[in-house]
């Protein structure tokens, strides 16, 4: 999955902890620099950090995670991003062209699908 000298960066906006618990807990050991936050605030904080993959939850305490995505492509970030949502439809996000939209409880071979993509 990673191919790189240095450590690919992931950032993880998610508000459950234990999900964020969870993702960190599996990408980490695979390579991933793994940095999180819990809110759309945070997230667009971390970006500065230039992560090469971005999971995206779309509905977020402080907000949509659209907002995160639209900053994304505003700053024309290079990164891929994948949006997690457990709520119906994903149309209100699908024309800011995600790479993967996934829905909860996000299954792991889902997951290395959209992750190995990629690489």
């Amino acid at each position: 999955m990673l191919n790189r000298g240095n450590m690919a960066k992931m950032l993880i906006i998610e508000d459950d902890p234990t999900t964020c618990y969870l993702m960190r807990a599996i990408l980490a050991p695979m390579g991933w620099d793994v940095l999180t936050a819990h809110t759309v605030a945070d997230g667009i904080g971390l970006l500065d950090m230039r992560p090469d993959c971005l999971i995206l939850d779309k509905t977020l305490p402080d907000g949509d995670g659209r907002e995160v995505l639209e900053r994304v492509r505003l700053d024309r970030l290079a990164m891929r991003v994948i949006v997690t949502t457990g709520w119906g439809p994903t149309a209100d996000i699908e024309d800011l062209y995600p790479d993967a939209i996934l829905h909860k409880p996000v299954h792991l071979d889902k997951l290395f699908e959209a992750l190995n993509a990629a690489s």
